[in-house]
């Protein structure tokens, strides 16, 4: 009888714990800023303007080496300052991918 009890008794505490579970609510997630495809992080007044930085600082964003730099600074030059970081696209040698990798760090003054 000992043994008919204890497994009754599990039974019940088992349909008690998925009663539970079932009626319990739900869990909601964090509400995340939706993903552009740029490392997410605000750096603020530290990005680098487009618009005063010199070719060597140019070169620390990331997809950007000499040649790219030299060739913002040289476009920058000849048709003045850029009003928006899209801007960055009427640049030889630089792609809309390019502008989307180094959005969040970068600003325009």
């Amino acid at each position: 009888m000992g043994r008919r009890f204890a497994a009754a008794w599990w039974a019940a505490l088992c349909a008690v714990l998925v009663c539970l579970c079932a009626t319990a609510p739900p869990v909601r997630q964090a509400e995340y800023p939706p993903w552009d495809g740029a490392p997410y992080f605000d750096a603020g007044p530290d990005r680098v303007d487009v618009n005063t930085a010199p070719a060597a600082e140019l070169e620390t964003l990331p997809g950007i080496g000499e040649k790219k730099a030299l060739a913002i600074v040289e476009y920058r030059e000849a048709n003045g300052p850029f009003r928006a970081v899209e801007e960055l696209e009427r640049v030889k040698g630089i792609s809309e991918r390019t502008v989307d990798g180094m959005r969040a760090y970068v600003r325009v003054s």
